[in-house]
């Protein structure tokens, strides 16, 4: 798809797994995209100079002001060639159980109750990416 101006390419990460984005552009050469399990790469329609990722930084709004929580290094970025919008794995800890169980208890078996769980959930996460171009 073109977005004033660049090539943007998407690929699902892992096609069993949900996947969505956004991708807004918020200056020249800098997008906001919000999303989860997809990679993004982006190329310059014109010209003939090769579009790379300066900087990726994952982070969030408060009070209008961008704020950086994290930032991708080259390793994330495969040397700043794409983004690999993965979304957050986040954790949570349930004073209750979070699935049903079956509390029979057979004569001869002992009942052991666990009060709490862990579960895992992917929630999208916001990465604000600025490009750079350089001569092929």
């Amino acid at each position: 798809m073109q977005i004033a101006g660049y090539e943007v390419a998407l690929k699902i990460q892992d096609p069993k797994k949900p996947a969505f984005g956004l991708i807004v552009q918020t200056a020249e050469q800098e997008f906001l995209v919000v999303g989860m399990n997809f990679k993004a790469t982006f190329q310059k329609v014109s010209g003939n100079q090769m579009t790379y990722i300066g900087k990726v930084t994952e982070g969030r709004f408060v009070h209008g002001e961008w704020v950086e929580e994290r930032w991708l290094n080259g390793d994330e970025t495969y040397h700043h060639e794409l983004l690999r919008a993965l979304g957050r794995e986040i954790s949570i800890a349930s004073p209750y159980q979070s699935r049903e169980t079956d509390l029979t208890v057979k004569q001869g078996d002992q009942f052991v109750y666990s009060p709490g769980s862990v579960e895992s959930i992917i929630m999208p996460a916001m990465y604000k990416v600025i490009l750079y171009q350089r001569s092929k």
